[in-house]
C-alpha cells in the first residue's frame, strides 16, 4: 500500500479538492456540482455566517495525499478561547466538512489492476 500524507491544502490542489466534493454531492443528487470558487470560497471566512463565524478564530484546510492525488479532504474551525465565546467552546476545533474518494484498486503482480470485492 502506498503511503499517505496529510499536508495543509494548496491552492494548486483545488480542482482536485472541487472534483471530490463534486463526487460527494453526485452521490446524493445525481449530476450536482459546484465550481471550484464555489469550493474555495466556502474555505475562507464567512461574514453572511453570523451565528459560527465571528467566534472563529482560525481555519484550516488538510488534505490527505496518495499518490499525487488528493484522496481526502477536511475543513477544520477554531474556536476563540477567550471571554468572545462561551466555557463549553472556548478553543474548541471542530469539522466544518470533510470527504473522501475511493481507495486506490490494488495491483496484481502482472501489473494489471484487480477490483476489490465488495462487502455485502
Amino acid at each position: 500500500m502506498t503511503s499517505i500524507q496529510v499536508r495543509p491544502f494548496h491552492r494548486r490542489d483545488r480542482q482536485q479538492l472541487a472534483d471530490l466534493v463534486n463526487a460527494h454531492a453526485a452521490a446524493v443528487v445525481p449530476g450536482m456540482g459546484v465550481s471550484v470558487s464555489a469550493v474555495l470560497s466556502e474555505l475562507e471566512r464567512q461574514p453572511g455566517e453570523f451565528i459560527v463565524d465571528p467566534w472563529v478564530s482560525e481555519r484550516a484546510t488538510l488534505v490527505a495525499e496518495q499518490r499525487d492525488r488528493v484522496a481526502a479532504a477536511a475543513h477544520l474551525l477554531r474556536y476563540y478561547a477567550d471571554e468572545r465565546v462561551g466555557r463549553l467552546t472556548a478553543g474548541l476545533v471542530r469539522s466544518a466538512g470533510s470527504c473522501s474518494g475511493p481507495r486506490p484498486r490494488r495491483a496484481t503482480r502482472t501489473g494489471r489492476m484487480r477490483r476489490r470485492r465488495r462487502r455485502s
